[in-house]
C-alpha cells in the first residue's frame, strides 16, 4: 500500500517543547513586572535621598531581580501549598517588601517595621480569603468524590466484619450442636 507524500507525523516533544508547555506567559511576566516596578522604586527614592547614579541603579537592579525571583518561585509552589500557608507567604513577601521601601525613606526601623507587618497583615487577609473561598469551590468537587470512597471503603468493611461475625457465630452453633450431641449420646 501506497503513503501519501503528506502523512502526518508525530514530533517528539522535546525537554525544551515540554519545559515550554510549563510555563505560561504571565508565570514570569508578572513577577519581571513586579520587580522591574519595584526596583525603579527603590531606585528613585535612593536618587531622592542623594545616593550617587552607579549605586542607585545597582540597588535598583538588586532589588528588583530578588523580587522578580521571589515571586516567581512563590508563583510555582503556591498550588501545592494549603490556603493559610499560601497567605502567610504572600503577606511575608508583601511586609518585606514594602518594609523595605519604607526603610529606604529614612524613616526609623519602628515605623518601617509597623508599616511593612500591617500592609504584610492586610495581604494576608486578603490572600487568604481568595485562596480559601477558590479552594472551597475547586475542593467541593474532589471532597465528594473522597467522601463517597471513604462511605465505600467504611460499607465494604463494615460487610467483612459483619460477614465475619456471621461465620464466627455460625462456628459457635455449629460447635455448641455438636457438643449438645455428644453429652446427649452419652447419657
Amino acid at each position: 500500500m501506497a503513503t501519501h507524500a503528506a502523512m502526518p507525523f508525530r514530533r517528539q516533544a522535546g525537554a525544551g517543547a515540554h519545559r515550554r508547555a510549563r510555563h505560561s506567559a504571565a508565570s514570569w511576566a508578572i513577577p519581571v513586572t513586579l520587580g522591574a516596578a519595584y526596583g525603579l522604586y527603590a531606585s528613585f527614592i535612593l536618587r531622592n535621598h542623594g545616593a550617587s547614579g552607579g549605586r542607585q541603579f545597582w540597588y535598583g537592579l538588586i532589588t528588583a531581580v530578588v523580587l522578580a525571583v521571589l515571586c516567581f518561585a512563590l508563583g510555582r509552589i503556591q498550588h501545592r501549598l494549603l490556603p493559610l500557608v499560601r497567605g502567610v507567604a504572600y503577606g511575608a513577601l508583601t511586609s518585606a517588601a514594602i518594609g523595605l521601601l519604607v526603610g529606604l525613606t529614612g524613616s526609623s526601623v519602628l515605623r518601617s517595621s509597623a508599616l511593612g507587618l500591617s500592609v504584610g497583615l492586610g495581604m494576608f487577609i486578603a490572600s487568604f480569603y481568595l485562596f480559601y473561598t477558590h479552594e472551597q469551590v475547586r475542593g467541593q468537587t474532589q471532597a465528594r468524590g473522597q467522601i463517597q470512597t471513604r462511605r465505600q471503603a467504611q460499607t465494604q468493611m463494615q460487610m467483612r466484619e459483619e460477614a465475619q461475625m456471621r461465620e464466627q457465630a455460625q462456628t459457635r452453633t455449629r460447635g455448641q450442636v455438636q457438643t449438645r450431641g455428644r453429652m446427649r449420646g452419652q447419657t
